[in-house]
């Protein structure tokens, strides 16, 4: 059973849009709309089986459905490659330019920054309410010449003296959590494609080292697609760092990991070669849910697969989030809000949001529980203890 530890309950209610891969059939060929047809019935049915075997019993059987499990990947191959929409942006590109934003040209850098600020910042004014309590003179306050007491408010500009790195918390793991992805040696970004069905971020194999791994890879996907549960797959310390020899026996160089060679520092596989053994905790720059969480059906299952995201991250690391609604933004405002309020007391915070036409995407920097946002007014923690909505459309 998973551990129920920091969990945040996620609403598993239907909403009156195309919550899945139709989102952009609505109006499609008959073909796409019998390929969602096949999809949402998929889902019904694991939703069926929760409600009589319990979730995790549902889950465990849902694995072991291995005809069914092929039928729905092979219709979402289908769908995404043959019938979904074309527009310049899409899911993926929206992906893969707001990674690179982060990791390239300075995104994380500026938010790391942005940080350093806000800690300056708050703790300038926690020391100005210290001084009033104690009725000391406040020392940021600006000189008065009359004598009469300064008003508390200073208006000298001050550099943060706060390093970026001590913003984010020190109990996320991961060699080299600190550095950038990009290096002159290393300028891909390490991501893992979760619920990945046919690899499609490996077109971008430019500026993304991607280790795709799903339930079930579709019967068309690449070799590159590994199958594991995400949900349950260990994950664990990773075996060996840079220069050191990895299990197969070959010596890693210290900084430029070839491809295979840097997906044997993601996973760690059996003794056969081929089955995922482990996930490894700090390994990967980014982590993609790309389609992912309206598959899970309940709430504290789309809630472990976020906790899980962030052990798997470095310090600082991303987690992309595109999850499928065709209403307009206004409809969903509120809702996204609750996705933004409860994925951050995972221990994230956002730092990209875009309404697509058929999608949210989302990007949410990994920052650890001791520097998560506080709620925001209105909710309390024990509202965020509970359990707060974090709605997905099916």
């Amino acid at each position: 059973k998973m551990s129920h530890s920091k969990r945040r309950r996620v609403d598993s209610q239907p909403h009156d849009n195309d919550g899945d891969g139709s989102t952009a059939t609505r109006d499609a060929d008959p073909a796409a709309r019998a390929l969602a047809d096949r999809i949402k019935g998929h889902h019904a049915q694991l939703r069926n089986r929760v409600q009589d075997a319990g979730p995790d019993a549902a889950w465990i059987e849902n694995t072991k459905q291995t005809a069914a499990l092929s039928e729905y990947a092979d219709a979402m191959f289908t769908l995404a490659t043959a019938h979904w929409s074309s527009d310049a942006q899409t899911r993926l590109t929206w992906c893969r330019d707001t990674i690179f934003e982060y990791f390239i040209e300075g995104g994380k850098e500026k938010a790391l920054a942005k940080d350093a600020r806000r800690t300056a910042h708050l703790a300038k004014v926690s020391e100005a309410k210290v001084r009033e309590f104690e009725g000391q003179p406040n020392a940021n306050a600006p000189p008065v010449e009359d004598g009469s007491k300064g008003t508390g408010d200073s208006t000298a500009s001050t550099q943060p003296q706060t390093n970026p790195t001590e913003v984010v918390s020190t109990k996320l793991l991961g060699p080299d959590a600190d550095a950038g992805a990009a290096s002159p040696h290393s300028p891909r970004v390490r991501v893992l494609d979760v619920g990945s069905c046919y690899d499609p971020f490996s077109q971008f194999d430019d500026v993304l080292d991607v280790t795709a791994i799903d339930l079930c890879p579709a019967p068309s996907a690449p070799s590159s697609v590994l199958a594991c549960d995400f949900l349950t797959i260990p994950i664990k310390a990773p075996p060996f760092t840079a220069g050191a020899v990895a299990t197969s026996g070959d010596t890693l160089p210290p900084t430029d990991f070839p491809r295979c060679e840097r997906k044997g520092n993601v996973i760690s596989f059996a003794g056969d070669g081929h089955t995922v053994e482990a996930l490894h905790a700090g390994s990967c720059d980014a982590v993609v849910f790309c389609l992912l969480l309206s598959y899970m059906p309940t709430p504290e299952m789309r809630a472990e697969a976020c906790t899980r995201a962030l052990t798997i991250l470095r310090v600082g690391g991303l987690l992309v989030i595109v999850t499928p609604d065709s209403s307009h933004v206004g409809k969903a405002a509120a809702r996204m809000k609750r996705w933004k309020t409860t994925i951050e007391s995972l221990g994230f915070r956002r730092w990209r949001y875009s309404k697509l036409k058929h999608t949210h995407c989302m990007a949410f920097r990994a920052v650890g529980l001791d520097a998560a946002p506080d709620p925001p007014d209105g909710v309390s923690p024990a509202e965020l203890a509970s359990g707060i909505v974090l709605q997905c459309e099916l």
